[in-house]
C-alpha cells in the first residue's frame, strides 16, 4: 500500500490522513480502534452525562492494543464536568480535542502532559480563539456536518482558515468518499475529520434502527435545528445547532422551541420515543453527506479510501513517485498538488485506462496537455493563450522541493488549483 505524507499522517504518525470524528456516543473504543487499525487516526467521543468508568472502559479498547487514539471533548461540558479533562489525560490519547467554546484554559495543561491540541472552528472568530489559546491542529468545520455545527459552509471556511496560520488545518463536514479527501487535499487541508460514514461502521455504538433510517435516508432529508437540545435540556450554545434527519416531529417544532418547552405533552412524546428507538420523533445527528450511504459497512471502508486509491496507480513511493521514485514529504499544498498531477502523467508504469488520451484536452483552466515529443517551445505554443492561470504542461515533471513557482506565469499564484477538476476526475476514477 502506498503512504500519502502530510503535515498530519507526520504529526500523528499514521498512514492516512483521516480522522473519525468523536460522535458521542457513537465513537467508541471499537470504532477508534478498528479505524486506527486501517491506518489513520481513531477518536473517541462521549456523552456529555457518560459515567467515568464508561469513559475509561471504552479507552482501554484502543490502549491494550496499542494503537494510537484521540479524545474528543466539548469546552461547555469541561465547564461542567472539570474532572473529565483529568481522566481524559489519564487515558493517554495523542490527541485531546476540545471544541464548541474556548480550549485556552487546557491547551497548557495538556501540552504540559505531553498531548497534542485540536479544535473544531466553525468561523473567522472561532479560528483566531483556537489560535490564541495555542493549539496544533485545527479543524475547519462546515455545516454540512453531521451533529452540532456552525453556518459557514466546509470550501469556504477551509479556506479562510488556511489563510490565518500555518498549523495544520483539517477539513470536515460533507466529505464521504475518496474523492471528498482528495478535494480537501487539492484545496490546501492537511487531512479529512469524518463523522457521518462512521455512523454505518458496524463497529460504532449507532443502534441498528438509526442505521436503518441513515441507509433510507438521502442528502436533501437534514435540518439545522435547536430543537432536540431544547427538548433533552441540553445547554449547547445557542449558536451551534444540530444538523440532524428530518422526521415528523422536528419538522413540526423546528422554529418553534420556546413554544416546545411550554408542551409537556411534547417533551414526554419525545423522551419516551427516544428510549423505545422510535426515529420517527427521536433525533438522529448526521450530515448531508448521508446521501452518499448505502450499507452498514466495517470501519477500514471509510478508513482508507485515498489510501486503497493511491495504491492501483502501480507507481512505487508515495502518491507524487512517477517511475518508483520517492516523492518525499508532501507538506505544502501546492507539493501536494504537482505531486498528485505527477502521479497521473502518462507513464509506462501506469495503467492504459490513464494514459495521456484519456486526459482532458482542456483541463483546469484551459491547459492543453502535449505529446511527450514536444519540444519546450512547442508546448507552449499550443497552450491557450488566456490559461494565465493554468499550470505548465504536464510533460515537465513536477516533483514535490522543486520550484514550481518558476514555471509558471508570476501572477499566477492560484495555478496550483487550475487541474484541481483533472485531479479529483483521475483520483474518481481509481475509486
Amino acid at each position: 500500500m502506498t503512504r500519502l505524507r502530510t503535515a498530519l499522517t507526520e504529526l500523528l504518525g499514521v498512514r492516512v490522513p483521516l480522522l473519525n470524528a468523536p460522535m458521542t456516543p457513537q465513537a467508541g473504543g471499537a470504532l477508534a480502534r478498528a479505524v486506527a487499525e486501517a491506518g489513520a487516526f481513531g477518536m473517541l467521543g462521549f456523552d456529555e452525562d457518560e459515567p467515568a468508568e464508561s469513559i475509561a472502559a471504552q479507552a482501554m479498547i484502543v490502549r491494550t492494543a496499542g494503537l494510537p487514539f484521540g479524545i474528543g471533548l466539548a469546552a461547555w461540558v469541561l465547564d461542567r464536568r472539570p474532572h473529565l479533562l483529568e481522566l481524559a489525560i489519564e487515558m493517554q490519547p495523542r490527541l485531546i480535542s476540545i471544541s464548541f467554546g474556548d480550549p485556552g484554559p487546557y491547551v497548557e495543561r495538556l501540552h504540559a502532559a505531553g498531548i497534542l491540541v485540536a479544535s473544531q472552528v466553525q468561523s473567522r472568530a472561532w479560528a483566531r480563539v483556537a489560535l490564541d489559546a495555542g493549539v496544533d491542529v485545527l479543524v475547519a468545520q462546515g455545516t454540512e456536518a453531521g451533529g452540532h455545527t456552525g453556518a459557514v459552509g466546509t470550501l469556504p471556511l477551509l479556506q479562510l482558515v488556511l489563510t490565518m496560520t500555518d498549523r495544520p488545518v483539517l477539513a470536515s463536514g460533507g466529505i464521504a468518499t475518496g474523492r471528498g479527501v482528495a478535494a480537501v487535499l487539492a484545496a490546501g487541508a492537511a487531512g479529512a475529520w469524518v463523522g457521518t460514514p462512521f455512523l454505518l461502521a458496524a463497529e460504532s455504538r449507532t443502534p441498528a434502527e438509526a442505521q436503518a433510517q441513515i441507509i433510507a435516508s438521502d442528502e436533501t432529508q437534514t435540518i439545522l435545528t435547536s430543537v432536540y437540545d431544547r427538548a433533552q435540556g441540553k445547554a449547547w450554545p445557542p449558536e451551534f445547532r444540530g444538523r440532524a434527519l428530518r422526521n415528523p416531529f422536528v419538522e413540526h417544532w423546528h422554529e418553534r422551541e420556546d413554544e416546545l418547552m411550554r408542551t409537556p405533552a411534547a417533551l414526554e412524546e419525545f423522551a419516551q420515543a427516544k428510549r423505545e428507538r422510535d426515529y420517527r420523533r427521536a433525533h438522529i445527528y448526521a450530515g448531508q453527506s448521508v446521501g452518499t450511504l448505502s450499507a452498514v459497512t466495517p470501519a477500514r471502508f471509510h478508513s482508507s479510501p485515498l489510501a486503497t486509491q493511491n495504491s492501483r496507480t502501480r507507481s512505487g513511493g508515495e502518491i507524487g513517485c512517477r517511475g518508483g521514485r520517492e516523492s518525499g514529504s508532501l507538506r505544502h499544498p501546492r507539493q501536494r498538488y504537482a505531486a498528485a498531477v505527477a502521479s497521473l502523467r502518462p507513464c509506462r508504469h501506469r495503467p492504459r485506462h490513464l494514459s495521456g488520451a484519456s486526459m482532458p484536452r482542456r483541463a483546469g483552466l484551459g491547459c492543453r496537455p502535449s505529446p511527450p515529443a514536444r519540444r519546450s517551445s512547442q508546448r507552449a505554443s499550443m497552450r491557450p493563450r488566456r490559461a494565465r492561470l493554468g499550470c505548465a504542461s504536464h510533460t515537465a515533471p513536477l516533483t514535490p522541493g522543486r520550484d514550481t513557482a518558476s514555471m509558471r506565469p508570476r501572477r499566477a499564484r492560484l495555478g496550483w488549483l487550475a487541474f484541481s477538476g483533472f485531479v479529483l476526475r483521475e483520483f474518481s476514477a481509481l475509486q
